[in-house]
């Protein structure tokens, strides 16, 4: 069981950082990683329960393979290019089961970006294990994009998140690529 993150193009550095530690360092990169948030600004002050923080203040993990997305993705026709990524070990994280919980969100009317307490779950090995799912909010929000009824495809909507409040180093983290020949998982 692994965790995933998209390598950064414009990773300085050896940390991942979440975008409020950037915002100090760089606020150029700041600016640049903020652009993928035009129309849903009020997500980024958003308070993540048990985690007590701002949703700038974590880090971003998938539980789910991405080939597996990619995959699912192609099965609707879509095409997904997405570059590498880290492959994280959950014991590579520091306290994760104090600085990290999962997020599943649940079907919300459009520009409502509040998290429930009931949408934040306690994150250890059982959790996790049943993070690993594509869930029918993505399922029907591919369904929904390939007929032209979205505008946008955000890739992971619905898909459960681990949200980790802390730096990862990538120092010793394996790098995966979706678009080399990689064997079926």
């Amino acid at each position: 069981m692994h965790l995933y993150h998209l390598i950064p193009k414009n990773l300085k550095g050896d940390l991942l950082l979440p975008l409020n530690e950037i915002k100090k360092q760089d606020e150029e990169l700041y600016q640049n990683h903020v652009k993928k948030y035009k129309g849903r600004e009020a997500l980024m002050e958003c308070n993540i329960p048990k985690l007590n923080c701002k949703w700038n203040d974590v880090i971003f993990l998938l539980p789910i393979h991405p080939l597996k997305i990619k995959k699912t993705l192609s099965d609707f026709g879509i095409s997904w290019e997405p570059g590498d990524w880290f492959e994280i070990a959950p014991d590579q994280l520091k306290s994760m089961e104090t600085n990290g919980v999962i997020y599943k969100t649940k079907p919300k009317e459009k520009g409502n970006f509040s998290i429930e307490e009931d949408e934040i779950f306690d994150l250890n090995v059982e959790s996790l294990s049943e993070a690993q799912m594509i869930t029918d909010i993505t399922l029907a929000h591919y369904q929904r994009y390939k007929e032209g009824k979205e505008k946008y495809l955000f890739t992971f909507h619905g898909i459960p998140h681990i949200l980790y409040k802390g730096v990862i180093s990538v120092h010793s983290l394996k790098r995966i690529s979706l678009s080399a020949p990689t064997p079926s998982i």
